[in-house]
Protein backbone atom coordinates (compact mmCIF):
# COMPACT_ATOMS: atom_id res chain seq x y z
CA UNK A 1 0.00 0.00 0.00
CA UNK A 2 1.05 3.45 -1.13
CA UNK A 3 1.64 6.28 1.65
CA UNK A 4 0.16 9.54 0.24
CA UNK A 5 1.68 12.97 0.89
CA UNK A 6 -1.93 14.77 0.81
CA UNK A 7 -4.74 12.84 2.40
CA UNK A 8 -8.59 14.41 3.32
CA UNK A 9 -11.56 12.38 4.59
CA UNK A 10 -14.73 14.28 3.70
CA UNK A 11 -18.34 13.94 4.61
CA UNK A 12 -20.03 11.67 1.33
CA UNK A 13 -23.57 10.36 2.00
CA UNK A 14 -22.92 8.20 -1.38
CA UNK A 15 -20.64 5.98 0.46
CA UNK A 16 -20.74 3.33 3.06
CA UNK A 17 -20.56 5.25 6.39
CA UNK A 18 -20.61 8.36 4.46
CA UNK A 19 -17.07 8.89 4.23
CA UNK A 20 -14.76 9.84 1.07
CA UNK A 21 -11.28 9.96 0.98
CA UNK A 22 -8.91 11.77 -1.24
CA UNK A 23 -5.33 10.52 -1.21
CA UNK A 24 -2.47 11.62 -4.12
CA UNK A 25 1.16 12.29 -3.95
CA UNK A 26 2.65 15.01 -6.32
CA UNK A 27 4.93 14.09 -9.07
CA UNK A 28 8.12 16.88 -7.82
CA UNK A 29 9.21 17.53 -4.40
CA UNK A 30 6.84 20.31 -3.26
CA UNK A 31 9.87 23.22 -1.55
CA UNK A 32 10.65 26.61 -2.30
CA UNK A 33 14.01 26.34 -4.39
CA UNK A 34 12.77 23.78 -6.61
CA UNK A 35 12.86 26.10 -9.59
CA UNK A 36 10.81 24.00 -11.92
CA UNK A 37 7.58 22.80 -9.77
CA UNK A 38 5.49 23.11 -12.69
CA UNK A 39 3.53 21.60 -13.98
CA UNK A 40 3.14 19.50 -11.22
CA UNK A 41 1.15 16.34 -11.59
CA UNK A 42 -0.99 14.85 -8.45
CA UNK A 43 -2.15 10.76 -8.38
CA UNK A 44 -3.81 8.80 -6.67
CA UNK A 45 -7.35 8.22 -5.86
CA UNK A 46 -10.64 9.86 -5.09
CA UNK A 47 -12.57 6.92 -3.20
CA UNK A 48 -11.75 4.29 -5.06
CA UNK A 49 -11.51 5.84 -8.74
CA UNK A 50 -7.80 6.57 -10.03
CA UNK A 51 -7.45 10.36 -10.28
CA UNK A 52 -4.55 12.08 -12.38
CA UNK A 53 -4.58 16.05 -11.54
CA UNK A 54 -2.37 18.57 -13.43
CA UNK A 55 -1.43 22.07 -11.72
CA UNK A 56 -0.01 24.40 -14.49
CA UNK A 57 1.20 27.30 -12.54
CA UNK A 58 1.97 28.71 -9.39
CA UNK A 59 -1.67 29.91 -8.63
CA UNK A 60 -3.36 27.09 -7.00
CA UNK A 61 -6.31 28.98 -5.42
CA UNK A 62 -7.82 28.73 -9.13
CA UNK A 63 -9.54 25.92 -10.84
CA UNK A 64 -8.21 27.38 -14.22
CA UNK A 65 -4.89 26.52 -12.85
CA UNK A 66 -5.75 22.59 -13.22
CA UNK A 67 -6.20 19.99 -15.67
CA UNK A 68 -8.72 17.34 -14.08
CA UNK A 69 -7.16 14.85 -15.98
CA UNK A 70 -8.65 11.75 -14.62
CA UNK A 71 -11.88 12.81 -12.54
CA UNK A 72 -15.09 11.08 -12.07
CA UNK A 73 -17.80 13.09 -12.37
CA UNK A 74 -20.13 10.98 -10.96
CA UNK A 75 -18.56 11.63 -7.23
CA UNK A 76 -20.20 13.97 -4.51
CA UNK A 77 -17.06 15.81 -4.59
CA UNK A 78 -16.49 19.27 -6.50
CA UNK A 79 -13.17 20.69 -7.78
CA UNK A 80 -12.86 23.87 -5.77
CA UNK A 81 -12.57 21.80 -2.77
CA UNK A 82 -9.97 19.50 -4.56
CA UNK A 83 -7.93 22.68 -5.20
CA UNK A 84 -8.44 24.28 -1.76
CA UNK A 85 -6.92 20.85 -0.49
CA UNK A 86 -3.98 20.94 -2.79
CA UNK A 87 -3.37 24.70 -2.46
CA UNK A 88 -3.68 24.27 1.42
CA UNK A 89 -0.53 21.36 1.01
CA UNK A 90 1.37 23.48 -1.44
CA UNK A 91 1.78 26.18 0.73
CA UNK A 92 2.04 24.47 3.74
CA UNK A 93 5.27 22.91 2.11
CA UNK A 94 6.50 25.88 0.78
CA UNK A 95 6.56 27.22 4.34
Amino acid sequence: MANYQLIKKFEDETRRKNKGFFKVNPNKAIHPYNKELYPLTFTGFLNSSQIKIILNNADSMTVESYDFVNFPENESIDYEDVVEWIHQFINKKMD
